[in-house]
């Protein structure tokens, strides 16, 4: 079980990631994929909309979407977001955080 401030940062970025692909990927399918390993927990949100334009950090070019905030949370966990996108060739997010659990620090 994650903290309780790690359980809903994770749910926000997925909650954001998911709220993009409804407004913007024009998407036929979507996948999230969650799993936890070597106390990480990795999830994954990949779509087949049309993408957009990234630079190096995974910004979009004219600083759309949310993904500051979203790699912001992550950051704030000791975690991360990759963001994986090209136009015309959908968009994946990519997110690790640490899996500390209610029981770390207590």
């Amino acid at each position: 079980l994650l903290a309780p401030e790690a359980e809903l940062a994770l749910y926000r970025i997925l909650q954001e990631a998911l709220s993009n692909v409804v407004r913007h990927a024009a998407a036929r399918t979507v996948r999230l994929r969650i799993e936890g390993a070597d106390g990480t927990i990795v999830a994954a949100v990949s779509d087949d909309g049309k993408g957009f334009a990234a630079n190096e950090d995974g910004q979009r070019t004219d600083r759309g979407l949310g993904l500051f905030g979203m790699q912001e949370r992550a950051e704030y966990l000791g975690g991360s977001v990759d963001v994986f996108s090209r136009p015309g060739g959908g968009t994946s997010i990519l997110l690790r955080i640490p899996a500390t659990t209610k029981d770390d620090g207590d």
